[in-house]
């Protein structure tokens, strides 16, 4: 986990003083979400990001418009989203039916429906979310 926070920060996604705060990790190579509070990683969870043709984006992005309920749009199928927590245009973290454990997604970042309720009630609206390609290239 430490190798995890190292190469965020060294990635300049955020700043010693942002480590702080409660903020979360999502490594789209090994399909895994890691939540900090400070320099303790609180929990990690199994996720599916974007499946090939598709994009999950790379960068920072912060959480809001949160709900316990949603719905995809008719284009994604129109099912139900669990505690979606919406990150950028149609980008969401949110809780799925179906969540394996390769990429899967239309671009948004499926947990287990479990899991995003936990996740949903630890996180804030402007908690940052740090999405990278691999975290731990960053630190060669």
């Amino acid at each position: 986990m430490f190798a995890t926070l190292l190469a965020v920060l060294a990635i300049g996604g955020l700043s010693a003083t942002d480590a702080q705060d409660k903020f979360i990790v999502v490594d789209l190579k090994d399909q895994t979400m890691t939540c900090f509070e400070g320099l303790e990683a609180v929990m990690q969870f199994s996720v599916s990001t974007a499946r090939p043709g598709k994009k999950t984006p790379t960068g920072t992005f912060f959480i809001h418009d949160k709900r316990t309920r949603g719905k995809a749009l008719p284009k994604y199928g129109g099912g139900t989203l669990y505690y979606p927590q919406r990150l950028v245009g149609h980008i969401l973290i949110h809780g799925y039916h179906s969540v394996p454990a390769y990429p899967a997604s239309n671009g948004c970042i499926r947990m287990h429906i479990a899991d995003a309720k936990k996740l949903y009630t630890w996180t804030d609206p402007g908690t940052r979310v740090q999405i990278e390609k691999d975290v731990l290239d960053c630190l060669l």
